[in-house]
């Protein structure tokens, strides 16, 4: 499961994300990828917990990308706007 919260603050906007594993045990670390028309915008990984941010980004839609050791989760057209 994924859960997806994004907020506009003066003139940018701020995704915050966490990736629940279906195992508890499950403590890989995933790289997440924010692309806008295939090009890659930002690139992060998550915390221990999930956890993930991007900042300062302008209005448009995204494609996420979740890279883990075996596997890959892609959600796109993430549209962010005010």
């Amino acid at each position: 499961t994924i859960d997806l919260q994004w907020n506009a603050q003066e003139k940018s906007i701020h995704v915050n994300g966490q990736l629940f594993p279906l195992d508890d045990a499950d403590e890989t670390i995933y790289v997440v990828e924010l692309q806008n028309n295939t090009k890659t915008v930002q690139i992060v990984p998550t915390d221990n917990l999930g956890k993930f941010t991007f900042t300062l980004l302008a209005p448009g839609t995204y494609d996420i990308i979740l890279s883990g050791e075996q596997n890959e989760i892609a959600i796109t057209g993430v549209e962010l706007r005010f």
